[in-house]
């Protein structure tokens, strides 16, 4: 299995971990996807993985990615030859969906609990506004759900919802949109 890292990238603390990023590629080459969509671009790492490995496998996906906050991704992505396969929106995720083609085939729920107007829970909001636009058999990935129990609102609903639930390094769940 072929182990992503875009070397360019510099993590910080708030960034999503490799280990996740890494993981992330991996199965956008398994699946396939060609619309994809993730909740919470900070600096876009998860985004440009996603759009190395549709370019590198020569898969004809896209990502759509919002977060209301610009934290420098759009410069970023110029220096990249990413572009044409990610639309950054600096919008809220909520605002972004209607000008995503339906059906969505992999989704990544990131948004920062941090910023106003977020919680944790929005990701519980976000994965509810998903499954009625996914594909059936399509995979929407939740980022941060290896919290301790009962330490946000909706996590424990996100885990019911998951036929994966990955522990470490700061816990995935993937749900696999029913047929």
């Amino acid at each position: 299995m072929r182990r992503y890292t875009l070397s360019i990238l510099q993590p910080d603390a708030e960034a999503t971990d490799v280990e996740t990023l890494s993981l992330l590629a991996t199965l956008v080459c398994y699946e396939r996807p060609t619309v994809i969509v993730e909740a919470g671009t900070y600096r876009g790492h998860g985004a440009l993985y996603m759009a190395a490995a549709l370019k590198e496998q020569d898969i004809p996906g896209h990502v759509w990615t919002a977060d209301p906050i610009d934290y420098g991704f759009s410069a970023f992505l110029g220096t990249h030859e990413l572009r044409e396969y990610v639309t950054a929106h600096q919008v809220t995720f909520e605002e972004m969906l209607p000008l995503v083609p339906t059906p969505i085939d992999f989704a990544f729920v990131d948004a920062s609990d941090r910023r106003p107007g977020f919680t944790a829970s929005s990701r519980l909001v976000h994965v509810a506004m998903l499954l009625p636009l996914m594909r059936p058999g399509g995979l929407i990935m939740v980022h941060d759900t290896g919290s301790e129990p009962g330490s946000w609102a909706g996590l424990e609903a996100i885990r019911q919802m998951g036929d994966i639930n990955l522990s470490g390094p700061r816990g995935l769940t993937l749900i696999q949109v029913k047929r």
